[in-house]
């Protein structure tokens, strides 16, 4: 999207982490139930991106990091009830 290699590499790197924090998270499928909310997500932070809309892109981006937290931290909490 930014045309650059660093931001290409830098952004793999980061969804691979973040992967590897979800799926470790002790949570049989997390996220199953949240897919079509998440691709929103990410959909607004493209669009901002997009756009060249710095301030936007960073609040949909700290929204979907917290609401994905919020939804991990709820099935995590339904599991073990």
């Amino acid at each position: 999207m930014a045309n650059s290699r660093i931001m290409e590499e830098a952004s793999q790197r980061m969804w691979d982490l973040s992967d590897f924090l979800i799926n470790t998270a002790g949570i049989s499928n997390p996220l199953s139930d949240a897919i079509p909310q998440r691709q929103c997500d990410h959909e607004a932070i493209a669009a901002a991106i997009r756009d060249r809309d710095e301030n936007l892109a960073r609040e949909a981006m700290r929204q979907h990091i917290l609401g994905t937290v919020a939804i991990i931290d709820g099935e995590r909490r339904s599991e073990s009830a």
